[in-house]
């Protein structure tokens, strides 16, 4: 065997040098003759930790950001856009209904986030793998980001209608100052009794506005993780950034605003409809 084929070989760990044998130690996915470790976690394993860590980091993003997105269904079912002032409805708010008057919802919006974001986030990758193997695709891919947020927001949605119907009533304005509802959970009993008699007709009761409410979920996971993933690629890619948080931060901070614009009509027309249909009275 000639001297070059034999020095392309890696050299066997009792012969190496002490800095070199602590290297291939420290360091075995560089040196092939050293097998890989185990697993720590099982598929099944990390696939719950997945679903579970979306759900609750989104729940407490959703506690945290009340006060914005309260403001924002206020401003959205203003129709004297004169009035639409971010500052301007917050200070009516907090003068008219108080401080707290900000975290309005904030049960329903958790409990919402805790299903559709669960669901969402965590079937996204389930979709992704899928797709990517029936369609032949490789998984960087935008269109196979897209259809797989496509695919678990919608799904996301129509488990999460229930609490965003209740959200939005427990957000919207107050003509008296009181709350609808003495509670989410009264809320859920009260919109479970406006339907027909019987399960099925509290069902659809629960369930109005599914229609809209899934393709504005569509399109926002879509746009929202998809956007995500890319951005995160590029720059990892690119050597621009490496895996850490100030990558996911960066990727973050233009997936939200990527799909904030793309899902903000989606989301006025779906407020305006839901409140007409179920509070039976226009806009303010």
């Amino acid at each position: 065997m000639s001297s070059s084929s034999s020095s392309s070989k890696l050299t066997p760990a009792s012969s190496l040098s002490r800095d070199q044998a602590i290297a291939a130690a420290e360091h075995p996915q560089h040196n092939p003759s050293v097998p890989p470790p185990p697993p720590t976690h099982s598929p099944s394993y990390i696939l719950a930790a997945t679903f579970a860590s979306a759900g609750l980091g989104n729940a407490i993003s959703a506690a945290c950001t009340n006060p914005a997105d309260i403001v924002k269904v206020r401003q959205q079912l203003l129709v004297d856009k004169t009035r639409a002032n971010f500052i301007g409805i917050t200070s009516d708010m907090i003068r008219k209904e108080g401080l707290r008057s900000l975290w309005n919802g904030v049960t329903a919006s958790c409990l919402r986030e805790l299903t559709y974001s669960t669901v969402r986030f965590g079937l996204y990758e389930t979709f992704k793998d899928a797709y990517a193997k029936a369609l032949g695709v490789k998984d960087t891919s935008f269109a196979l980001k897209a259809l797989s947020g496509i695919s678990s927001g919608a799904i996301g949605s129509a488990f999460a209608c229930p609490t965003d119907l209740v959200k939005v009533r427990m957000q919207a304005v107050r003509p008296t100052g009181q709350p609808p509802y003495s509670n989410t959970f009264v809320a859920f009993a009260h919109v479970y009794r406006e339907g027909s008699p019987g399960l099925l007709g509290g069902i659809r009761s629960l369930y109005r506005g599914v229609g809209p409410t899934i393709i504005r979920a569509a399109v926002l996971t879509s746009s929202q993780i998809a956007s995500y993933d890319q951005v995160k690629t590029l720059l990892k890619h690119n050597k621009w950034l490496e895996e850490g948080f100030p990558l996911h931060f960066s990727a973050s901070m233009v997936a939200g605003f990527v799909c904030s614009v793309t899902s903000a009509p989606f989301d006025v027309v779906k407020l305006f409809e839901r409140f007409r249909t179920l509070f039976g009275v226009k806009p303010l």
